[in-house]
Order: C-alpha cells, then structure tokens, then sequence
C-alpha cells in the first residue's frame, strides 16, 4: 500500500478476502478507521471514514 499511496500513512490491520478493501489507521487522522479500496488508482481509493473502534471487553465469568 506504501508503493501504491505513498502520499498516505496508512497502517493496515484487516482486509476482507472478497474484495480489495483494507482497514487502515491513517496517521494523523486519529483513531478513525480508513476504508480503502487497494489497488484503485490513487484519489480514488477512499472507501469511507469510520467511526473509532470501540473494544469491547466480556468481563463476565463463566
């Protein structure tokens, strides 16, 4: 993704298999999530912009 948007600083952490959408942070952007289409031409590539991820811890025992 480096090569491919290098006007980014994306850090990718999932990827769906069915398609060529990435979920990135962006640095810089803040705890938003980045959705990009990998591999469209660069300008293009932008998904959409997603709520902060909320981590949600099960505290309760079994």
């Amino acid at each position: 993704m480096k090569k491919r948007y290098p006007n980014r600083k994306l850090i990718p952490f999932a990827k769906r298999v069915d398609n060529d959408d990435t979920a990135c942070f962006e640095i810089g952007k803040g705890s938003k999530v980045q959705l990009i289409h990998d591999f469209a031409s660069e300008g293009f590539e932008q998904r959409k912009d997603k709520h902060p991820i909320i981590l949600e811890v099960n505290t309760e025992k079994s």
